[in-house]
């Protein structure tokens, strides 16, 4: 019978426990810190793409989602294959929103005047 209590054995014991536990990798060397450091010259273009996207919306400007829609291209094309790249998923949604709602607000001033000439012309003919 094995006596737990002597201290060289239970070293011993010590020392086995610690060599069979699983050692961790440095922080440096995980996939995921690779690849967001990869998104260095990306990641400004994806902000700017972003910011660019959220401001075409309220002000319903075509420029600055189309801005914002060539930013977050050129990002995503930055991006290494495997990495999340969202900023410039989100600035590029966020972009066509802005570009839709501009579109159909220029549809919208375009279809009134035509409607205001029509009731013009329609008023003079009388």
């Amino acid at each position: 019978m094995t006596d737990y209590r002597d201290p060289l054995l239970q070293s011993k014991l010590s020392s086995e426990a610690v060599a069979a536990q699983p050692t961790l990798a440095p922080a440096s060397a995980c996939p995921s810190d690779q690849k967001s450091s990869y998104l260095g010259s990306a990641r400004g273009l994806s902000i700017a793409s972003l910011v660019l996207g959220i401001a075409s919306m309220p002000l319903a400007c075509f420029i600055l989602g189309t801005i914002g829609l060539i930013l977050a291209r050129y990002a995503l094309k930055a991006t290494p294959r495997g990495a999340n790249n969202r900023f410039a998923r989100v600035g590029m949604i966020c972009s066509i929103i802005g570009i839709t709602i501009s579109a159909l607000l220029i549809c919208v001033v375009i279809g009134y005047f035509a409607y205001q000439i029509y009731l013009s012309n329609r008023l003079v003919a009388f």
